[in-house]
């Protein structure tokens, strides 16, 4: 069982994590209405167009060569 200050305890902590948790909402709330939804950027460099490339742009095999008789 929990004592009388263990849950004052706890409900302080609950109320200081809920706050933070409430404080980034409504800072990303703002950051909405200031400035819009993210966009993607224009055109990737780097390390993030490497792995940001699908794996089937690779090598295409080659056509296959027609039959003949």
């Amino acid at each position: 069982m929990l004592t009388s200050d263990q849950k004052k305890n706890n409900l302080r902590l609950g109320l200081i994590l809920g706050s933070i948790a409430l404080i980034f909402f409504i800072g990303f709330m703002v950051r909405l209405m200031f400035f819009g939804a993210a966009k993607p950027p224009a055109r990737m460099t780097g390390s993030a167009a490497v792995l940001s490339a699908p794996a089937t742009a690779t090598a295409k095999p080659a056509p296959a060569a027609p039959a003949t008789k």
